[in-house]
Formats: C-alpha cells, structure tokens, sequence
C-alpha cells in the first residue's frame, strides 16, 4: 500500500492534475545542504586498471551526484611509476622521503 501512497499524493498537489479554480497555498520552507564540504571518490588507476571509458563516466557520475573532490592515484612508487624528464629522480624515490 506505501508504494501506491506516495505517488498518489505527488499527483494530488502537482499543477497539472489540478483544476484550475482549485488552490493549494503552503507555507513551507526548506533549509538543505551538504553535512560535510568534501564530497568525493578515490580513484586508484596506479594499481588498478580502468579503461579511459570507465573513468570519463565516473567523473560524469559524480557531477550528476554533486560530488565535488575526485583524488586519483594516478601512478604508484611500486606498481607503476611515472616517469618524468624534468623529475628523473623521481623513480628511484617514489613516495618515500629519507626517513622512511
């Protein structure tokens, strides 16, 4: 029966199922926000592989969910490490300082 309500109501109050001399005036006001300013998801493509495809819909996902952070891992010390010709040290050190 709660699955037939709720529809059913929604019908009832919305402008288009409504005659036109009848009125619904309510006074409401609503107050919503986000409990926590870091939305977010992790992608970890430095030991995980996802196709390009996978990735673009994730981030089109989290737009439609309003999730704002996406970190990504995008290379890892171990598994995959990026090489770049400005950083040539880079490799060798990974994520790691001295005192690690």
């Amino acid at each position: 029966m709660g699955c037939n309500v709720g529809p059913r109501d929604v019908l009832a109050v919305s402008p288009c199922c409504r005659q036109p001399n009848e009125g619904i005036t309510i006074d409401l006001y609503i107050k919503d926000g986000p409990i926590f300013a870091h939305r977010g998801i992790m992608l970890d493509s430095g030991r995980n592989y996802y196709p390009l495809r996978d990735i673009m819909r994730t981030i089109r996902a989290m737009g439609y969910n309003k999730l704002n952070v996406f970190h990504w891992h995008i290379t890892d010390s171990h598994s995959f490490p990026i090489v770049l010709p400005s950083e040539p040290e880079l490799v060798n050190k990974g994520s790691y300082g001295p005192k690690m």
